[in-house]
């Protein structure tokens, strides 16, 4: 059983964030397989900073769990700086997510998601967005959508078919504790033109901004929103900000 549990941003300071959330989540994610385990988080959290020992740059560490032990492969981020500046320009996939249980569970079902981000970045945008089997705008290829509207936060609910990624749910903690209203909910393609801003999030990126979805593109003004998210941003990403 391959189960693909942390996929995060390494700060030069060698720190890594809501490291406990990435192995709770795995532990939960094999409890619901019924894969049966002795992971502790002593040993993961020991074999993660061990394999990035003397390594002083950004990089991508994913921390695999197969064959009843865990292994661990590092890339270079593919996210740029200038992505971060600019926005993101998404297309609108035609392949529609499924209601699944796999949707909520971090593995290496991955392949529709890979599929589709080629296919988008073949076509000049930097990934896509799909819709669930509704039709109901569902998230990113390797990340969760936010959206804005009149200092209100918006975000596709879990029954979207969404993997609710870690970056998701403490930037909506972060948003409440400073008084920032998130609506979790349905969005049609539709009600995107109403919307003033869009970000995305992952653990790689943080929180990036979009541009563009399909033909909408968003404003970048600044709201006590956006301050709020780049709050959060200087205090766990500011590798993109600064």
């Amino acid at each position: 059983m391959g189960l693909l549990l942390l996929k995060h941003y390494l700060h030069i300071k060698e720190k890594f964030f809501f490291i406990d959330e990435h192995f709770k989540r795995l532990k939960i994610s094999l409890k619901i397989l019924g894969v049966k385990n002795e992971l502790t988080f002593e040993k993961f959290n020991r074999e993660v900073y061990s394999s990035i020992k003397g390594i002083n740059h950004p990089i991508v560490i994913k921390v695999i769990f197969i064959e009843g032990d865990i292994k661990i492969k590092l890339r270079e981020p593919s996210y740029t700086k200038e992505q971060f500046i600019r926005g993101l320009n998404l297309s609108i996939s035609k392949e529609r997510k499924p209601k699944s249980i796999l949707n909520h569970i971090k593995t290496f079902n991955y392949g529709q998601n890979y599929i589709e981000d080629l296919r988008a970045k073949k076509k000049g945008y930097d990934s896509c967005i799909f819709l669930d089997y509704r039709g109901f705008i569902s998230e990113a290829a390797y990340g969760n959508l936010f959206f804005i509207k009149d200092s209100l936060v918006y975000t596709p609910s879990i029954t979207c078919s969404i993997l609710p990624g870690i970056i998701r749910k403490k930037l909506i903690e972060h948003l409440k504790v400073n008084g920032v209203e998130v609506v979790k909910t349905n969005i049609t393609l539709d009600e995107l033109k109403y919307f003033e801003a869009a970000f995305f999030t992952n653990s790689v990126a943080g929180v990036f901004p979009i541009s563009k979805i399909g033909d909408t593109t968003f404003s970048k003004s600044a709201t006590q929103v956006k301050c709020e998210i780049k709050q959060f941003m200087e205090k766990y990403f500011s590798c993109w900000s600064t």
